[in-house]
């Protein structure tokens, strides 16, 4: 019987079972596609630490790999983020060219170039040798690794280091066990630690299904964090909620007997306010499938009423679960384009939609564009809405919202 990968309890009840998918980034060519592999997602809450997560754990090297190609760089509203978020830490952590500083996942090097620049000593640990590849060619000191046990052995870790960064990277660890300990090991009492995470309240609260899949293993709540930390030396001493992959919380970690930062009173709020909503309580989670077996009768709806007429924009992970999940095909989208050249050519994973160059859209002029990565929609409709002048821009976040211009 499957575990709790937080507390090992085996009271995990089914939130919703989408069945067989494929992995969302697994884009491959044409000829491949048909031979590509699904696996299980069925989404479970422990009914202990209330711990969102998938029953199917797919092995982290089929995902993170020389194959992966998601990259971060290719986001402008992402690296203004980053670089933001890199300021505001520089500034209330006092870090100065002799601190040193690990980013753990940190994909191209998107973040780390903003403490590269001003001569901060750093480290970004990242597993896929895809863009630690391109991390390494653009000057990022790096370790290509995942983050566990085994890195501490590593002669690249100098000591313990005075700032940890992680974005999206929890919910990316499928052994969290192993991903604790190794933070506890790596932090020292002057350590910090920076954590942003899909706050899973919102997946649930507006039906966020298309950030459900493989890759992230686990959905957290700050109720959740604080049980997965019971047993360690790290404890919260503050949190904030940011906009970003549709509503993330950001929380940030010091060693328990630390006395330099004091604990934050919004941490006892935000738990009180979490029970009251629900997150405790099985029924908030039998009320979200109810709310999305809806939502998806809902959707189809629109595709059967405007096929051929639609090209979607963004070969995320989200286009994948989205697509798959509405038994989507060339019928209904016509392709899809995407800026990251490592995805042209192939196809979403399970389906037989193309992916192509944005330069496509020159020459085929769509009446609708379907933004698949919702939460960069001001982005993308602010780069093509005079170009595509009469074109309308569609969202699913959940429900269907059209935009013209």
């Amino acid at each position: 019987m499957k575990k709790c990968i937080s507390c090992s309890s085996k009271k995990l009840y089914s939130i919703y079972n989408f069945g067989n998918l494929p992995l969302s980034n697994e884009f491959v060519k044409k000829e491949k596609n048909k031979k590509i592999k699904k696996y299980k997602l069925n989404i479970l809450v422990c009914e202990k630490c209330f711990l969102v997560q998938n029953e199917n754990i797919v092995k982290e090297n089929l995902i993170f790999n020389k194959k992966y190609l998601y990259h971060s760089s290719y986001s402008k509203l992402w690296l203004d983020h980053s670089k933001k978020l890199s300021k505001l830490l520089i500034k209330r952590f006092r870090i100065k060219k002799k601190s040193y500083v690990i980013e753990i996942a940190s994909n191209d090097g998107y973040l780390l170039k903003n403490f590269k620049q001003k001569g901060i000593k750093h480290l970004g640990i990242e597993p896929s040798k895809s863009v630690n590849d391109i991390a390494k060619k653009n000057g990022i000191t790096t370790l290509n690794s995942f983050f566990g046990k085994k890195i501490l052995r590593s002669q690249k870790i100098e000591r313990s280091p005075d700032l940890i960064i992680g974005l999206n990277v929890l919910a990316h660890t499928p052994n969290l066990k192993d991903f604790i300990f190794t933070l506890d090991k790596l932090m020292s009492d002057n350590s910090v630690a920076v954590f942003e995470i899909q706050y899973v309240l919102n997946i649930f609260k507006k039906l966020q299904f298309d950030t459900l899949y493989h890759e992230h293993y686990s959905y957290f709540s700050v109720t959740s964090i604080l049980a997965l930390l019971k047993d360690t030396k790290i404890s919260i001493f503050d949190f904030e909620e940011t906009e970003t992959h549709g509503g993330s919380i950001r929380i940030f970690l010091k060693k328990k007997n630390a006395i330099t930062f004091d604990e934050n009173l919004k941490i006892k709020k935000i738990i009180k306010k979490e029970k009251k909503i629900g997150i405790t309580n099985i029924n908030f989670y039998k009320k979200f499938r109810k709310r999305l077996e809806n939502l998806i009768t809902l959707n189809k709806f629109f595709f059967k009423k405007n096929k051929s007429k639609i090209i979607g924009y963004g070969a995320a992970a989200k286009a994948t679960i989205f697509c798959n999940v509405m038994k989507l095909s060339k019928k209904d989208i016509r392709f899809i384009v995407d800026k990251n050249e490592f995805k042209q050519n192939k196809q979403i994973p399970g389906t037989n939609i193309d992916i192509l160059s944005a330069n496509q859209l020159k020459q085929n002029y769509p009446e609708y564009l379907l933004i698949f990565p919702w939460n960069l929609k001001k982005e993308i409709i602010n780069d093509y809405k005079y170009f595509l002048k009469n074109c309308k821009f569609l969202t699913f976040e959940p429900k269907l919202k059209i935009t013209k211009k």
